[in-house]
């Protein structure tokens, strides 16, 4: 498409040249020469050169050259070169060549050179290019993009290959996001990763999501998280919105070792630096708290006070999972963490249960799968506090809120 647009472009130039070539005036005219200095062809012709050096063909041709310089033909025409040097076509026509040198075609052709020597033809036949004026290049984008939105896809996606051929990062994204809307991936990626080697922080992004998704490339969260970070430097607020996340996600998959090889460590780092990014809902501090608790998670060590300080933090932050381990603090009451209390067990399992929602079923599936993860730290407490947890599970797994009400009710 890229060299059909740019065949285009130069047939377009060469009609300019050609269309102003006869307006240049190089010599004397032909015929008879009167005493005076006039040259003149007679009435049937009407062309004279007058004493004060005026051209002109009568009436029926209407061009003169009048004192000051001015060619015109008259209404019928409507061409003229004023003193100024500018040339025009009237209305019918819509050529005009400015003071500035801006040759423009009216409404009709839309065709327009602006002074920096940016090309446009308008609505008669849309297409735009730029020779040796790049700095149009934005104006023709966004007039393109005007385009788009006002339903003229065709005329704004041969303007978009145009100026991505040229390398134009936003239309390269812009290529990009149209092929990815029709589920064309392969394209979509090809066209963002050109636009992201020259910095553009939106196909950064683009490419992150992808990534993540594993469409057009297989699911690769290390790719995905390296570009939602160079995106983010680079001042993108999604990007920057959209890394802990990305930590987060990769730091899930290198726990469980999903798709990588398991690295527990190096997931503690990362769900660290996604809560100091900035990641809400307390999914991070959770998680580290349920690692330092268990010592499933080595060379995670066990520490149960760095347990209950981001356990805390979990709650905090509203999510059930965290009141559920608080609870779990307070029903064992692990050395270097908390005594055990029974009302501040009962009052973290009524909050966690609570909040608990669809999005937290998993739960649910993992102790019926699983057992409940609290039946290893059942010895530690009395039976009243387990009496507890059991109701806890009912009113989770049920979604029974009389189970709520029989556990705010419990003593020990």
């Amino acid at each position: 498409m890229k060299n059909i647009i740019l065949a285009r472009f130069g047939v377009a130039l060469v009609g300019v040249i050609v269309l102003l070539s006869p307006f240049r005036v190089r010599g004397g005219c032909v015929g008879s020469i009167a005493p005076g200095g006039p040259c003149s062809i007679g009435p049937g012709g009407g062309q004279s050169i007058g004493p004060g050096g005026g051209l002109s063909i009568g009436p029926g041709g209407g061009l003169s050259i009048g004192p000051g310089g001015g060619l015109s033909i008259g209404p019928g025409g409507g061409q003229s070169i004023g003193p100024g040097g500018g040339l025009s076509i009237g209305p019918g026509g819509g050529l005009s060549i400015g003071p500035q040198g801006g040759l423009s075609i009216g409404p009709g052709g839309g065709l327009s050179i602006g002074p920096g020597g940016g090309l446009s033809i308008g609505p008669g036949n849309q297409w735009r290019s730029v020779p040796g004026g790049g700095k149009w290049k934005p104006q023709i984008f966004e007039s393109a993009m005007q385009d788009l939105s006002s339903g003229n896809v065709a005329n704004a996606i041969s303007v978009f290959q145009s100026l991505a051929g040229e390398g134009y990062s936003p239309a390269l994204n812009i290529m990009g996001e149209l092929y990815y809307k029709i589920e064309d991936f392969a394209n979509s990626l090809t066209y963002y990763a050109a636009a992201a080697a020259q910095g553009d922080h939106v196909a950064q992004a683009n490419i992150g999501n992808m990534y993540t998704l594993g469409q057009g490339v297989r699911t690769d969260l290390e790719m995905a998280l390296d570009y939602y970070r160079l995106s983010a430097e680079s001042g993108n607020t999604f990007s920057k919105d959209q890394l802990p996340y990305a930590e987060y996600r990769l730091a899930d998959a290198l726990l469980d070792g999903t798709g990588l090889p398991r690295d527990t460590k190096r997931a503690a780092d990362l769900f660290r630096s996604s809560w100091s990014n900035g990641l809400k809902g307390g999914y991070a501090e959770t998680t580290l708290g349920w690692m330092y608790l268990t010592g499933e998670y080595a060379p995670v060590p066990v520490d149960y006070l760095l347990s209950l300080i981001w356990s805390e933090k979990g709650a905090l932050a509203g999510h059930p999972n965290a009141h559920s381990n608080m609870a779990l603090h307070y029903f064992a009451g692990f050395k270097d963490s908390v005594p055990r209390d029974f009302e501040k067990m009962r009052d973290h399992l009524v909050k966690s249960a609570e909040l608990f929602g669809a999005e937290h079923y998993w739960v649910v599936e993992n102790i019926r799968q699983d057992g409940d993860e609290w039946l290893k730290f059942k010895h530690l407490a009395p039976g009243s506090y387990w009496r507890a947890r059991e109701l806890y599970v009912d009113a989770i797994s049920t979604g029974d809120v009389r189970y709520i009400d029989r556990l705010r009710s419990l003593n020990p």
